[in-house]
């Protein structure tokens, strides 16, 4: 059997390609990686293209269709590790992941927000004068 792959289409952003995770390559992630985020992304990064460091500026509601196709791809994954009763490492890499979101999401924002224009922006309006 084939790796399992799914390409899902976000509106705006084009094709993104899920591809089950390996064992062996969660485990060399965590090897080559200082700790937390850093195994996580290496993980995404062999998993997902394009990566994390481009969907990572994403919309919640974009980023939550990558993360829907990477745990379809990823079930027997995550049942094995149920099965071998090492799924409470998966939930501590959970809570990791989610001590660095608020951070990833304010710095999405900020980005976000420097493509806006300003207040000032457009044409310049006068109120109207009184008879």
């Amino acid at each position: 059997m084939a790796r399992k792959v799914k390409v899902v289409n976000i509106e705006g952003r084009g094709e993104v390609t899920v591809k089950e995770v390996s064992p062996y390559g969660m485990w060399l992630a965590y090897q080559e990686k200082a700790g937390g985020m850093e195994e996580l992304t290496a993980m995404f990064n062999d998993a997902v293209t394009p990566g994390f460091d481009e969907i990572k500026t994403w919309y919640p509601s974009e980023i939550e269709q990558v993360i829907d196709a990477f745990l379809t791809v990823n079930e027997s994954f995550f049942a094995i590790a149920r099965k071998l009763k090492v799924d409470g490492l998966l939930v501590e890499i959970g809570r990791n992941m989610s001590k660095s979101l608020p951070e990833l999401f304010v710095d999405s924002y900020k980005k976000v927000m420097a493509r806006l224009p300003g207040l000032t922006a457009g044409a310049i309006s006068s109120p109207p004068s009184k008879p």
